[in-house]
């Protein structure tokens, strides 16, 4: 495995801010040399194009196995909401995701300011990922492709109950948000959801943990982790 294929969502928002603000996270990491096309599914035609974009046209908000039906076998393929952006240390997915049986479920950090990119959000209780890897595609399984039917990105809980769906089906579902850095993009803090929109299916936690052997930037990011969220509990 030698590429990354995104798979995303773009909904026209009500206020312009907002849509720049999904805009930017897509022209950034369409600029990522690791990454070959980003998937995007969509009820309008996209404001941008780029021969690395690939619209794919829906109705309503896709669920987890919708998104996962164009999943390259010969690339890792990353779900993601969409005002995210990675940077270049995406390759090391290439490295540390190894196994089909394995799934990287990524924390983003809590801003783009110089220390909040190293902060990780609600890192302390696991309970938030915004992207979610796997090596080729997900295994053929019915069970495992009905229930994620019935998880809708976007929705409050959903990265929970992913978690919680595939420990069931024996992956190793892990949290490499020391290694890998996701930026989230919403200083507007537009919603299209409620607390009531939150997802009533069984909930499971992946907090974030060290992937690789004596790597000092990944130590130095879960040190400050540990310092920022004792120093703010107290």
């Amino acid at each position: 495995m030698s590429t990354i294929v995104l798979h995303t969502t773009y909904f026209r928002n009500s206020t312009e801010y907002r849509n720049n603000e999904i805009l930017k996270s897509f022209s950034i990491n369409l600029k990522l040399k690791i990454v070959s096309y980003i998937f995007v599914y969509t009820e309008c035609d996209l404001p941008i194009h780029h021969p690395k974009l690939i619209p794919i046209q829906i109705h309503g908000r896709p669920d987890f196995r919708m998104l996962s039906s164009h999943f390259d076998s010969n690339a890792v393929n990353i779900i993601c909401n969409s005002d995210i952006s990675f940077v270049t240390n995406l390759k090391k997915l290439i490295q540390i995701l190894d196994n089909p049986q394995k799934a990287f479920f990524i924390s983003r950090r809590i801003g783009l300011g110089i220390v909040s990119k190293y902060i990780i959000f609600k890192h302390n209780v696991g309970n938030s990922q915004d992207a979610w890897a796997f090596l080729g595609k997900i295994k053929d399984e019915d069970a495992l492709l009905k229930s994620m039917e019935k998880i809708e990105l976007g929705l409050p809980g959903n990265d929970n109950a992913l978690v919680h769906l595939f420990r069931k089906f024996n992956y190793e579902v892990l949290n490499p948000s020391y290694a890998i850095t996701l930026l989230h993009h919403h200083k507007s803090d537009n919603r299209n959801y409620t607390e009531s929109d939150r997802l009533k299916l069984e909930y499971d936690f992946v907090k974030s943990s060290l992937v690789f052997n004596c790597n000092l930037l990944e130590y130095f990011v879960k040190t400050l982790n540990r310092i920022y969220y004792h120093k703010w509990s107290h």
